[in-house]
């Protein structure tokens, strides 16, 4: 997988989007606790942030769409540990198997400075 190697930050962010085939929402939402608890861990100390969030229609109704934010202290350390966690591998073969992801977009983010207030 292609990814940034250095950030001015020194940290990586990523903002993964997952459709989710219709009906197979919950074990998605079983599958990403077990994989947040994972990455929350002590196996993963360079993991900042996995926060998983599911996309809201505008009545407040749950789609099958997933979006979580992962915050990896150094992309070099952080993110390509997580990626090669036993974590990572168990949630990856549970969507190859079970068929549950219909399309998944990664998007990487540097985190920018804050600006003093005025």
């Amino acid at each position: 997988m292609k990814f940034p190697r250095t950030t001015s930050s020194g940290k990586l962010i990523i903002v993964a989007t997952m459709k989710i085939v219709p009906g197979k929402e919950e074990r998605m939402a079983e599958i990403m606790a077990a994989a947040q608890a994972y990455a929350l861990s002590d196996a993963e100390p360079n993991t900042l942030e996995y926060r998983v969030t599911r996309v809201l229609e505008p009545s407040g109704q749950p789609t099958s769409t997933f979006i979580i934010v992962e915050e990896y202290n150094g992309p070099e350390i952080g993110f390509s540990q997580h990626a090669k966690s036993s974590g990572t591998r168990a949630m990856m073969k549970a969507f190859k198997e079970e068929g549950i992801l219909l399309d998944s977009v990664l998007t990487f983010c540097d985190e920018l400075p804050p600006k003093p207030k005025l």
